[in-house]
């Protein structure tokens, strides 16, 4: 009995199609991973971009103590979007807030060139230095260390 073989123009064929269907799936791999790579180059640009639009800076802390202690923090944002503080703790325990301009009004949030001062009060005596921590809205934390007045 007399076997034939596959002709070469059928082996070149096949041989063909395997390497190109390895190439693609190679290329597909390749191509996601180079995605995902520029995706996380851009939530990196777009973090520290978000980082620069809100800027805060301490420029002085004290507080008062009695029956219950209360910090005054003066803030300064000079980043390019408006900022809300959250959340206040002077140590560790949970403080009213309140957010006011020069004048004594009341903020919802300390507009991008301005000065406020951020009031936390605890129903609680300390005295030394204090550790406050301030939650702003988009979760940055600002932690503060304050002295006693006088």
């Amino acid at each position: 009995m007399l076997r034939r073989g596959v002709s070469e123009l059928v082996a070149a064929a096949v041989l063909i199609a395997i390497v190109v269907a390895a190439m693609a799936i190679y290329m597909y791999y390749i191509y996601g991973q180079q995605r995902a790579a520029i995706r996380s180059f851009q939530e990196v640009i777009e973090g520290e971009e978000a980082g620069r639009r809100v800027a805060v800076s301490v420029i002085y802390a004290r507080y008062e103590s009695g029956s219950a202690t209360t910090v005054s923090i003066y803030l300064y944002n000079y980043g390019s979007e408006a900022v809300s503080v959250r959340e206040a703790y002077i140590e560790g325990l949970p403080a009213r807030l309140a957010v006011l301009d020069a004048e004594g009004n009341v903020l919802e949030a300390i507009e991008p060139g301005k000065l406020c001062v951020v009031k936390a009060t605890v129903d609680r005596s300390f005295s030394g230095r204090i550790s406050v921590l301030l939650i702003l809205e988009n979760g940055q934390t600002i932690e503060v260390e304050a002295e006693e007045s006088g």
